[in-house]
């Protein structure tokens, strides 16, 4: 791991000495003849791959082992990782994935505000493919990468087609893996997208998870000020379902808190996610974040969320994500209907 981590010269431009840094990313699988299956290839490979996913989405650079057990049940998702990795580059270049949008709705005047743009993708032998299946490939086999980086230039591309319509000057998020962010010359990658579509970057917010989030020191504190300082705004997604460490909200630039759609479900019947939202959109607003609720299915948890402060909501209560046409369409449709689906005041 040494070795992979020390910068190399490969060459000489004029007076620049030009080096690489190679990462090295290892998943270990063990296994052998005291289990009972040392001949079972698929139970090994598999192994290896949980161990990858695990260091990718933890620190892109690394290894970990893992013991394979035999008697253990393997997740459906594991068993799909296989075969769909060394398909998603041949569908990323035959233009099989695309980008579909889901409105976000002002709570307090049902005012649409803004688009979370999200990956599809439409393989001709299987049709649509679960992003739950497709995004862990693409983090297990490091073509979350170049996938990422096509979903944000896109998504910017779509914004800039949309300032002649009803959407000019909407918000559009876009969402980030953790192996996406960690990756040396990310920054350089939005600044980069940023320049050739000409999306200003006051509108766009990059949402990551917990997981992502670093503190003072660690790798990726200076990236997120880098881009705070792009303009860009940050957004936490699945806020309360990982670390939920307070410090990065103190330390880094966040603008946005998304509380998970696992809260959003049994709202405003069951208490504790009543207790859990309340504190997040006090913790939020308190420290003068914008509150966004994701997974709103019903017009009694949208109103249970303006009555609590929250800003914003998204979800099939609204619309469900849909391409770029759609979202129009369904905007246009949205601002002629004068029927509020929550009570205003």
């Amino acid at each position: 791991m040494r070795h992979f981590l020390s910068p190399e010269p490969v060459g000489q431009l004029q007076r620049i000495r030009l080096t690489t840094l190679t990462i090295a990313t290892i998943g270990i699988g063990f296994i052998g003849a005291k289990l009972g299956f040392h001949r079972e290839v698929v139970p090994l490979l598999i192994t290896a791959l949980v161990a990858i996913i695990i260091v990718m989405v933890t620190d892109i650079s690394g290894y970990l082992g893992r013991v394979a057990d035999k008697n253990a049940h393997t997740p459906p998702v594991a068993a799909d990782l296989l075969p769909l990795i060394s398909k998603i580059s041949e569908g990323l270049e035959r233009g099989e994935f695309s980008v579909h949008f889901q409105p976000q709705v002002d709570l307090s005047t049902n005012r649409t505000v803004g688009m979370e743009a999200l990956a599809r993708w439409n393989d001709p032998e299987k049709g649509m493919i679960s992003p739950g299946i497709f995004i862990p490939a693409a983090e297990a086999s490091g073509m979350i990468v170049p996938l990422g980086s096509w979903v944000l230039e896109s998504a910017c591309k779509q914004g800039v087609r949309w300032n002649s319509t009803a959407l000019a000057g909407i918000d559009i998020s876009v969402n980030v893996s953790p192996v996406q962010f960690k990756t040396p010359g990310f920054v350089e990658t939005v600044q980069d997208i940023l320049r050739r579509t000409g999306f200003p970057p006051e509108r766009l917010i990059l949402e990551l998870t917990e997981s992502a989030m670093v503190r003072r020191g660690e790798k990726g504190f200076q990236a997120l000020w880098a881009l705070h300082e792009l303009g860009l705004q940050i957004s936490i997604d699945d806020f309360g379902t990982g670390y939920s460490c307070l410090a990065y909200l103190r330390d880094l630039p966040v603008n946005y808190l998304k509380i998970d759609q696992s809260f959003v479900q049994r709202l405003p019947n069951r208490e504790s996610d009543v207790v859990i939202a309340r504190s997040i959109v006090g913790l939020g607003r308190g420290l003068g974040l914008t509150i966004v609720a994701e997974g709103v299915e019903t017009i009694e948890q949208a109103d249970f969320l303006k009555g609590i402060w929250c800003d914003k909501a998204q979800g099939y209560l609204y619309s469900p994500p849909l391409d770029a046409d759609g979202a129009l369409a369904w905007v246009i449709g949205a601002s002629a209907d004068s029927r509020p689906l929550t009570k205003l005041s």
